[in-house]
């Protein structure tokens, strides 16, 4: 994409028109899209929060016309934010922290909060998957106090129940991982309604176009989520029943919450982006995601798809490009799931062991099926 040209001398400009917002060289196709049936206004709050340089320039317009955003513009400046964040941050922690303190501190972020919590019963799925995820982010990887309390936090679980049914996959794998990051840190719980109509949500979108990456992340998110509400429910069978009766119950699983035709869908995904993984690490983080999946119903509405087969190719595709630990991470990841051993050939074990080198210790374990 052409880059954007500087920001305009003033932080907003109401006196912008609809037709100039469209005719603006800076602003791209996808953009003008969005910007398609906005009030004059909103649009031109949109064009501007997306030309924003830095923090600063999105909290003066928040501070400065957030009382006339819509629901679009609010979720136009939490992106926003966790983009320049990002960008300035880096992969520093301590980048991080800095940025984290300066929005905590900023009067005009907490009324940004205060413009999520009174809008969040209009947030359509888009909204909601955006807001949703750039909070917790803010709050779990950069510091943020308060980013999404515990109000806003059981109003975004209420709108992601009614909306789960109208997002996008990648809506829908945004929404999961924020969801299993609220769920982490105690400050939301998904109610029983809201875990079923994620879960179709999740078997609609792993049917629809997916990148490898995305598959990982969702199994990741919906692994996590299911292994909590399972023990939920079986703490809550335990309360109820005397302790030798529930002793004879089997232990819930992810896969007793989450449907076999949820797992499948996951697996055919698996299958279709397999081929499209080009790079080692992006491969083991999938494997080690997978090595958690550790249910022998999970394995199996997997196996009719062919996932595991297709990750055995592209262990044996990659394992010469892999460094010494992530070979190691990979044979440990393996070594936990029965069906994708029977996957990698045996000229794919051998390579994943000479790229571990001295890293990984043999065992008989790692050796071929």
């Amino acid at each position: 994409k052409p880059p954007l040209p500087p920001p305009p001398p003033c932080a907003f400009q109401t006196e912008l028109e609809r037709a100039s917002i469209a005719t603006s060289p800076g602003i791209t196709r996808g953009e003008r899209r969005k910007q398609r049936g906005k009030p004059a206004h909103q649009a031109a709050l949109d064009s501007n929060l997306q030309r924003a340089q830095n923090l600063g320039e999105v909290l003066e317009l928040v501070g400065a016309q957030g009382d006339s955003f819509g629901v679009g513009n609010i979720a136009t400046a939490v992106r926003t934010l966790l983009r320049l964040s990002r960008e300035r941050a880096g992969f520093d922690e301590r980048s991080k922290m800095l940025v984290g303190e300066e929005l905590s501190a900023d009067a005009r972020f907490a009324q940004l909060i205060q413009l999520c919590t009174a809008h969040c019963p209009r947030f359509k799925a888009h909204a909601c998957a955006t807001v949703l995820q750039g909070l917790t982010v803010l709050q779990a990887d950069f510091g943020v106090a308060q980013a999404i309390d515990a109000t806003l936090a059981a109003q975004m679980v209420a709108v992601v129940e009614q909306q789960a049914g109208n997002m996008s996959p990648l809506e829908t794998v945004r929404t999961l991982h924020a969801l299993n990051m609220l769920e982490e840190a105690g400050a939301a719980a998904v109610p029983a309604s809201g875990w079923a109509a994620l879960v179709q949500a999740v078997e609609r979108s792993a049917s629809e176009k997916l990148h490898a990456w995305d598959v990982a992340k969702t199994l990741n998110a919906l692994g996590k989520l299911g292994k909590r509400k399972a023990a939920e429910e079986e703490m809550a069978m335990s309360t109820a029943m005397s302790a030798a009766m529930s002793a004879e119950m089997p232990a819930a699983t992810s896969a007793a919450v989450i449907s076999s035709s949820a797992w499948a869908a996951l697996g055919r995904a698996l299958e279709r982006t397999a081929p499209e993984i080009k790079l080692p690490l992006p491969l083991v983080k999938t494997l080690t995601v997978l090595g958690h999946l550790d249910s022998e119903a999970v394995e199996a509405a997997m196996s009719a798809s062919g996932a595991w087969a297709a990750m055995g190719e592209a262990v044996e595709r990659l394992a010469p490009e892999m460094k010494p630990q992530d070979a190691a991470d990979a044979l440990d990841a393996l070594t936990k799931i029965k069906a994708a051993k029977a996957g990698v050939s045996a000229s794919g074990w051998s390579a994943l062991r000479e790229a571990a080198g001295r890293t990984a210790k043999a065992t008989p374990e790692m050796n071929p099926p």
